[in-house]
């Protein structure tokens, strides 16, 4: 939703274009109004350290997401993190991280900060809306189902957990539920044209025919993205911690085994705790200023709430470039695989132009499962720098 303009006066000028009189020309009444309203696209602009601040932030936020994420996708792709379940449902995280980033930012920003109108033409209004809209929730459901995951694992250790081919229709079913969704806000996004600044040039809306149907489909939005989430996963987690720090899990004998399993089930539920924390804190503002801007549309008259919006998508979004960032600091085995990842990197680098056959060496080699890779690493260093390894 923009918010690049006066939202009260919005939704009187809206109210007044829907009516099938606003389009007559003698409706005097109208003209009247719109003759005495006098807006500047000057007056929502952030101002000028701000708003250069504001877009720097931006820019590293989208750098750091779409490399960390993007990491984490490559190195679950290419096996250097067993193929569990939690890594699928991880790589599918990452992978709405890196959407949201994608989306959120170019076309967000530049609408609401820098051109104030939207100047992407008819097409992509209704795109990037459902788009936006559907990895946001997209993220909430992965949350929800690693979450579950977790809890099951934990409380039921003997009985069968998801296994490969589950997970992935879990995570295919989660998409397909975010699109179809999601589809209300393409069906009635469209470009409408106000007659004062800053809406004479275009601003992407959702535009309903019936205000009580957007309202419920806006709560139950918010309901479904952020506060169910939120509320479950508190619960699993409380329940988890009770039997992780308090109980022992049957049918342990071994105190060694017991303590190295406890220690990695500790690490992994803090790592997913965190990230929950995360998530909950990085989108409380925007969620806050949503609701209280739906129960009272005049609090964006004022300039300062510009700022505050503006602020509150900020910390929202670098909710994804610092999900890769706890993966690194919260589990060994991430930190591990990035590390080889960046030295098959490099390696690749050196080689590349110089000797196809060692070249292609290494793709063969990313491409294998876990349990064939370090056979191939021998085989690649014997070829290899002495310092080289992998």
């Amino acid at each position: 939703m923009s918010f690049s303009l006066n939202r009260s006066m919005y939704d009187e000028t809206l109210g007044k274009l829907q009516s099938t009189s606003a389009f007559l020309p003698n409706n005097t009444d109208f003209v009247n109004w719109t003759s005495n309203v006098e807006f500047y696209v000057a007056d929502y602009q952030l101002p000028k350290a701000l708003l250069a601040s504001v877009l720097a932030s931006y820019v590293i936020l989208f750098i750091l997401s779409c490399l960390g994420n993007g990491v984490v996708c490559l190195a679950i792709g290419f096996r250097y993190l067993k193929p569990t379940v939690t890594n699928f449902f991880m790589c599918s995280l990452a992978a709405s991280d890196v959407l949201v980033t994608v989306l959120s930012v170019p076309f967000t920003v530049l609408s609401n900060l820098v051109f104030m109108y939207w100047p992407f033409g008819p097409f992509l209004c209704p795109v990037i809306s459902l788009l936006q809209l559907m990895v946001n929730m997209l993220r909430a459901l992965t949350l929800v189902a690693m979450t579950c995951d977790r809890y099951f694992v934990i409380t039921k250790p003997f009985s069968q957990r998801l296994t490969l081919k589950q997970a992935k229709l879990v995570i295919a079913g989660i998409w397909s539920f975010s699109l179809v969704f999601s589809l209300p806000v393409a069906i009635f996004s469209k470009i409408i044209y106000l007659p004062y600044e800053p809406g004479s040039k275009g601003l992407c809306f959702e535009v309903w025919t019936n205000e009580s149907l957007r309202r419920v489909y806006g709560i139950t939005i918010m309901l479904i993205q952020y506060f169910i989430p939120l509320l479950l996963m508190f619960l699993t987690f409380s329940h988890i911690a009770v039997i992780v720090w308090t109980k022992r899990a049957p049918g342990e004998a071994n105190k060694k085994r017991d303590e190295r399993r406890g220690r990695s089930k500790k690490r992994m539920l803090q790592m997913l705790i965190i990230i929950v924390l995360n998530y909950f804190l990085s989108w409380l503002p925007y969620h806050v200023i949503s609701i209280v801007g739906d129960v009272h549309p005049s609090i964006y008259d004022s300039k300062s709430m510009h700022i505050l919006w503006a602020l509150s998508h900020l910390l929202s979004i670098s909710n994804s470039a610092t999900n890769a960032g706890i993966y690194y600091w919260r589990n060994r085995n991430y930190r591990l695989a990035f590390k080889n990842l960046w030295k098959t990197c490099i390696q690749c680098r050196r080689t590349f132009g110089k000797d196809t056959n060692r070249y292609n060496n290494v793709s063969l080699m990313l491409s294998q499962p876990i349990s064939r890779r370090s056979s191939s690493i021998l085989k690649f260093s014997r070829h290899s720098p002495a310092n080289m390894t992998l």
